[in-house]
């Protein structure tokens, strides 16, 4: 699941397979942000 800062890349789903499970779900528009972000950390 993502954090309330990592909604600014995505959002959180409920899996088809158990509703009681959620995934991230990334924005592909936001993903060259994150990775740069990522990068800076490291």
């Amino acid at each position: 699941s993502l954090t309330a800062k990592g909604c600014m890349f995505g959002k959180n789903i409920t899996s088809p397979a158990n509703p009681r499970e959620t995934q991230p779900h990334f924005f592909e528009s936001k993903f060259p942000e994150l990775l740069k972000l990522l990068d800076t950390v490291h």
